[in-house]
C-alpha cells in the first residue's frame, strides 16, 4: 500500500489476492462449523472485501460501468475538475454495506 498523501491507500494485485485468500479461508472455517461470525471477524473480512473491491474498480476502470464503479472512481483516482467525487467514502462505510449485504446473503454475522 501507498503511503502518498495525495491517494487514498490502493493495494497491489499480489495484496489482492492474498485478501482474497483470507477471506475465502475465513469464511470455509465457519461454513464448516456451527459457530457464527464474531463481530471483530465480520469487520475485518468487510474491509478486506473493500480493499479488493477498490482495487478491482482501478484495474478494470475501463470496462466497468455500473453505478458503484462510477461513483467509486473518481475518488480512488483523486479526483477531477470534470468529475469530482460526491462525497468522501470511507472505509467503515463500505464495511457496513458489505456487512448488510452478507447478512442478506444468509451469512450469520
Amino acid at each position: 500500500m501507498t503511503n502518498d498523501n495525495d491517494k487514498p491507500n490502493i493495494i497491489d494485485s499480489q495484496t489482492n489476492a492474498r485478501n482474497l485468500d483470507v477471506v475465502g479461508g475465513i469464511l470455509l472455517k465457519f461454513a464448516k462449523g456451527s459457530k457464527s461470525i464474531d463481530p471483530d471477524t465480520a469487520t475485518m473480512l468487510a474491509y478486506l472485501l473493500a480493499e479488493c473491491r477498490n482495487y478491482s474498480t482501478l484495474r478494470d476502470a475501463d470496462t466497468l460501468d455500473d453505478d458503484t464503479s462510477k461513483f467509486m472512481l473518481p475518488y480512488l483516482t483523486g479526483g477531477s475538475a470534470m468529475n469530482p467525487p460526491c462525497e468522501e467514502v470511507s472505509a467503515s462505510d463500505v464495511a457496513d454495506e458489505i456487512i448488510k449485504d452478507l447478512r442478506k446473503s444468509g451469512i450469520n454475522l
